[in-house]
């Protein structure tokens, strides 16, 4: 099975980024500021996977439903 380059880069994104990011997070509880900080990582590195820049003008959720990813909240709960 075949992959395009978007596809594969979420991949690598979701195996050896998201580990690293969210390493130790589970340990303590993460303040409001901490996680809104994680989750604009986050979407920083989903538009640049999908090559948006920011005078394209795309909203985050559009960014979301495009890449299926969950949010950093999320992600942190169910572990």
């Amino acid at each position: 099975m075949t992959r395009n380059p978007t596809e594969r880069k979420l991949c690598l994104y979701q195996t050896c980024i998201l580990p690293i990011h969210r390493h130790g997070s589970e340990a303590c509880s993460l303040l409001q500021e901490e996680l809104r900080k994680l989750e604009a990582f986050h979407m920083r590195y989903q538009r640049m996977i999908l090559g948006i820049r920011w005078y394209d003008f795309v909203r985050n959720a559009e960014v979301i439903a495009t890449t299926n990813l969950p949010s950093v909240q999320d992600i942190i709960t169910k572990m």
